[in-house]
């Protein structure tokens, strides 16, 4: 594998008033989003944890810069952070109503990010969720989401995700075939925490 922790230190940002209204905002329209549906709970979404997420995004954009996609992007608020921390964004989500929640974010605060609903799993790779007993939506097809974002995956700097048990494997061998070398995997973890790691040239 060609996958190499990033060794990246992660200090605590001060977050300026418009990021601190973005999350805070976010994190109650999660909740009431949560809340209404009731008995009937969205499989597959938990949200990160958005402070840390924007510390350790602001601490990756400081030596890279370029395209960022959030793979299962949900209610797209690390995408949205990216975008306020100056990149080009993107979201790939399979289910269309946490897709209007995260264009209706987009929106509310401005912000230049685009929300497909779609696979992150490209056709020619569908192969990889063979590879473990992952979640049961990698399996849902859809249409390309990197095609409907109009990029070619080995040109996103930066690709943002949360596993679920099962799925990390899937997700960092997606990565390694995809991306080209100095490419940034960020995958929050939940109870472990967040892992960087950067997709290393084979030559090194």
């Amino acid at each position: 594998m060609t996958l190499e922790d990033l060794g990246l230190k992660i200090p605590v940002v001060e977050q300026g008033s418009r990021v601190k209204n973005l999350i805070q905002e976010a994190n109650q329209r999660i909740d009431d989003f949560v809340h209404g549906r009731g008995t009937s709970p969205l499989v597959g979404f938990v949200p990160s944890d958005f402070d840390e997420v924007y510390s350790a995004l602001h601490a990756i954009s400081r030596i890279r810069s370029g395209y960022f996609v959030e793979w299962g992007s949900g209610f797209g608020v690390a995408t949205l952070l990216a975008s306020e921390l100056g990149f080009e964004a993107g979201g790939i989500e399979i289910q269309p109503d946490l897709v209007e929640e995260a264009e209706r974010l987009a929106t509310d605060f401005e912000l230049d990010a685009e929300f497909v609903v779609a696979s992150y799993v490209p056709p020619d790779a569908q192969d990889l969720i063979d590879l473990t007993e992952g979640p049961e939506w990698l399996e849902h097809g859809g249409q390309d989401g990197h095609g409907l974002l109009d990029i070619d995956p080995s040109d996103v700097d930066v690709v943002f995700a949360y596993p679920w048990p099962g799925e990390a494997e899937v997700i960092e061998a997606l990565f390694e075939r995809l991306t080209e070398p100095g490419a940034i995997l960020f995958t929050w973890n939940g109870l472990d925490g967040m892992r960087i790691l950067v997709h290393a040239s084979q030559c090194d």
